[in-house]
This record gives structure tokens, C-alpha cells and sequence, in this order.
């Protein structure tokens, strides 16, 4: 870089940085977000930040630059120190959620879009992600079947995902269950994956399938961008449909998506009727099941950790809750960090259930 300007990470366990790139996003009218994990600034002779952007796992954002600097490339040459700095980490693979407007710039640096609302963007830094990873997972001689999918969270799978996935198998002739691939929950991923294999392995037209990155979180969805916070859940729900609609639904086959109703949650209803409205202009039915009941109470995955919490594993209610392989697993030596993690929650920080807005939790 020239030598009036200097390129550094911006340090933020240090106040005064934090405060300055706070200070920096905020005169671009963009929020800064607590997963921010690293920032790199340009600088000019007086230690004045110039531009900047950030990382939050594989995810780039916050990028800004002072309009007067805005022909010297300074994104370019952040954008590349954060890419370096991802890829000595092993994260080789790269997001970019932006404004529409934004998106040459993006692409003039190997990014290629994925899909675009009027209020978003989204772009990866590897050409034809969405049919490798259809590849991957896609049942082979499955073209000519009508596949459906669910996508779920099941923090745990209980005996509602169980419901859930029998009613919809019994609709189609091959099921595609996603399991939400980020790892925020208090089950991990990999157990979380494991229990819905184990408690549908009776289910002969039932494929388990991790969601990848194209299924969006709208726990990681960034925000930064977005002036009026009363329309996020909107724009992350309308760019999640397209990317279902328009990428994913094509590569699998998928002509049904199934939800379970929605009683409890607001926001898991909000983005059940934004499926129902969207989805079947673009050849994709959507059922919506009526939720398993127990004594009249809805089963859900949030009950069963607040059963965990309060009363412990072994608490025979759950008994009637879950299939027995995820009760086993639940008493099993295995689960005792997760049951700890669980049991230390407080009733007023729950664990993340239906914000995922990809259907049960």
C-alpha cells in the first residue's frame, strides 16, 4: 500500500479501537455486530481510520470507506488481508452478505453472487458452490421422484420432528430432511444430525442432509446494513425462501416443503406464512402439519430442554416427549457436557429455538 496509508487489524479488545471502528460504522450508517471476530482498518499518517471491514466466521461484512478515498481501492486491499487471514485459519470458504449495490464490487474480487432480494444480497468466493454441494447430497436416481424437505434445528429431535417427518413421508416419494448445519444450539450439530438419523433409520424414503451454508441461520443472519430493525426478520425470511426456491429446489427436485403449525413461537409463524405466500408461485407446495400434542401441550424441543434444566435427563415426562434413541443418548455419558451447558442456562437467556426461521426447532 502507498506509503501515506497503512493497512493493520483494528484491535477490539482494546476500548479505544472498538470505539473508533464504532464511531467509523456509524458515520456509514452501519451497525456494528458483537460476533465480530476480527476488523482490519486503513490508516492515513495521523492513525485516522479511512475504510475498513470485518469477519464473523466465514462470514465478511461491515465494509465502509470515507467518501473522499473511494478511488484508492482500499476495500480491495481489505478485502484481500481479510480473505489471507481466513485462509490461514482453514476457513477457505467465503460469504458476503451485502446490499444489492454492492455487488460489482464484490464480484470484480471473485465473488459470485448466490442470491439477491431488493434489500440484499448474498455472494460466495467459490464458482458453482450450490451444485457441489447438491452433489454431495442429493440422492442418486432421485430426478424423476417427488421429493419434499423439511428444515429443522432439532435441539433435540423429539417425538414432534418424529411426527413431523412420518406425516411427510407418507406425502412424497423421497423426503429430504435438512438439519440446520450452524452450530449455536445447545446440541451440537454433529449430535443433533446424528439423533434424527437414529430416530427416522425406520423411514426407507427419508435422506438426512446437512443444510450447508445455503440455508440461512436467522440466529449468524447479518444485520449491520439494515436501518429499520423492524424489517429484518422480512428481508431475512424473503432471501432464505429465494435461496430455497431459486437454488436449492432445483438441484434436489423438491416440489413440497412441510412445517409443523406453530403455536408458541411468533416469529417461527411469521416465516411459516411467508412460505405459504411465496414458495408456490415458484412450484414449491407447502403443507403445514398440525404439531403433535401431550396432554394437550404442544411438543416442543424448548420444553424438553426446560425439563433438562429444571428437572434433569431423567425426569419421566420426557419419556412421552422423545424417541428412545434420543432418550438414550440424553443418559448417556456422552451427553454430560451438554446436559451441564443446559442446566446452567437461565430461564431468562434461552437457548436459541425458534429465531432459527427454518421451521421446527
Amino acid at each position: 500500500m502507498d506509503g501515506i496509508y497503512t493497512i493493520r487489524d483494528i484491535y477490539l479488545p482494546s476500548p479505544l479501537e472498538r470505539e473508533m471502528l464504532h464511531a467509523f460504522l456509524d458515520r456509514h450508517h452501519l451497525g456494528f455486530e458483537q460476533d465480530t471476530e476480527c476488523a482490519v482498518g486503513v490508516f492515513d499518517h495521523d492513525d485516522t481510520l479511512l475504510a475498513c471491514g470485518c469477519c464473523a466466521g466465514n462470514v465478511l461484512k461491515q465494509f465502509a470507506v470515507d467518501g473522499d478515498h473511494r478511488g484508492n481501492n482500499f476495500l480491495g486491499a481489505i478485502l484481500s488481508r481479510l480473505m489471507q487471514r481466513q485462509y490461514e485459519r482453514g476457513v477457505e470458504r467465503l460469504f458476503v452478505f451485502t446490499k444489492p449495490e454492492n455487488m460489482p464490487f464484490f464480484q470484480q474480487n471473485a465473488f459470485y453472487p448466490v442470491a439477491a432480494t431488493q434489500q440484499v444480497a448474498l455472494l460466495e468466493n467459490r464458482h458453482s458452490g450450490p451444485l457441489y454441494y447438491a452433489r454431495k447430497w442429493t440422492v442418486k436416481k432421485a430426478r424423476d421422484k417427488k421429493a419434499g424437505a423439511i428444515v429443522m434445528n432439532a435441539n433435540p429431535f423429539t417425538l414432534g420432528h418424529r411426527w413431523l417427518v412420518e406425516k411427510a413421508a407418507g406425502l412424497c416419494e423421497l423426503l429430504y430432511v435438512f438439519v440446520v448445519e450452524e452450530d449455536s444450539s445447545d446440541f451440537p450439530f454433529q449430535v443433533r444430525k446424528q439423533l434424527v438419523i437414529e430416530g427416522t433409520r425406520d423411514l426407507e424414503n427419508v435422506a438426512v442432509c446437512d443444510s450447508g451454508p445455503y440455508m440461512i441461520s436467522a440466529a449468524t443472519f447479518p444485520t449491520y446494513f439494515i436501518k429499520d430493525k423492524g424489517m429484518v426478520s422480512g428481508i431475512y425470511t424473503e432471501l432464505d425462501l429465494k435461496i430455497f426456491a431459486d437454488v436449492i429446489a432445483p438441484y434436489f427436485h423438491i416440489r413440497s416443503r412441510f412445517v409443523g403449525s406453530e403455536p408458541l413461537c411468533a416469529v417461527t409463524q411469521f416465516y411459516n406464512e411467508a412460505m405459504k405466500s411465496q414458495l408456490p408461485a415458484k412450484g414449491i407446495m407447502v403443507y403445514e402439519i398440525f404439531r403433535k400434542e401431550v396432554g394437550g401441550v404442544p411438543i416442543s424441543a424448548s420444553l424438553v430442554r426446560k425439563i433438562i434444566r429444571d428437572q434433569g435427563p431423567d425426569h419421566p415426562l420426557l419419556e412421552s416427549l422423545l424417541p428412545q434413541t434420543t432418550l438414550s443418548w440424553l443418559r448417556s455419558d456422552e451427553a454430560g457436557p451438554v446436559m451441564e451447558k443446559i442446566r446452567r442456562r437461565s430461564p431468562e437467556a434461552p437457548a436459541r429455538g425458534c429465531v432459527t426461521g427454518n421451521g421446527t426447532t
